[in-house]
């Protein structure tokens, strides 16, 4: 349930880079995330999946003659498969969102709500606020593209009731400190949830638990 640590007033930083543009309580709150932000991120993980690459071609090179060291390495060289393929997604998706801004605008003056869809590589919609059907905060453990140093990641979704969702603000953090990760976002998260009337669903993905609170 909310506590007063929880209580958002606009001036509290957010994670992934983004701002609060607007806020007027329970009128209006507006959100915005420039593409630039996304730059650093993108180029860390090019960096693990070139890494990764480079390793693979490296053992296949110096196994070319050697077969049966080859189906040695056979599971390492598996796992580093997975680790580029994994890389390549994340980098397609994520120059697709840095390549455009983000915004996510609750206008309960005009009933509306304006936001990017999830993977929709920037495209904004705009659809009324009676359409959110709920905000979700997942929170993952185990994320990132580096598996030898795991990160927390949360995120919030505005789900809509055609089954859309729009992007909202995410934050990283380590592994063993989840809570704090969710914590970056649970404000905004609940902020959202008030102003829209819509529940929110805060799900565990790694043991499958969630809870909803109603606003």
């Amino acid at each position: 349930m909310p506590s007063e640590n929880d209580h958002f007033d606009g001036s509290c930083p957010l994670p992934g880079g983004w701002r609060v543009a607007a806020f007027e309580p329970g009128r209006r709150l507006s959100l915005a995330r420039s593409g630039k932000a996304q730059l650093r991120e993108l180029g860390q993980k090019g960096f693990v999946s070139a890494a990764a690459l480079t390793i693979a071609v490296a053992l296949l090179a110096a196994t070319h003659q050697d077969r049966g060291f080859r189906l040695v390495l056979a599971p390492v060289l598996l796992m580093l498969g997975v680790v580029v393929a994994f890389g390549v997604l994340a980098v397609v998706r994520g120059a697709r969102r840095a390549t455009a801004d983000s915004q996510l605008t609750v206008e309960l003056g005009a009933g509306t709500l304006t936001g990017c869809l999830e993977g929709g590589g920037g495209a904004a919609v705009v659809s009324p606020v009676a359409e959110v059907s709920a905000l979700r905060l997942e929170v993952r453990r185990g994320a990132g593209a580096n598996a030898r140093a795991p990160k927390s990641w949360a995120t919030v979704r505005v789900l809509l009731h055609d089954g859309r969702a729009l992007d909202g603000p995410e934050a990283w953090g380590p592994d063993d400190a989840w809570e704090q990760t969710e914590a970056l976002v649970l404000p905004v998260a609940r902020a959202l949830a008030r102003l829209t009337g819509a529940p929110l669903q805060r799900h565990h993905a790694w043991d499958g638990s969630e809870q909803q609170e109603r606003p």
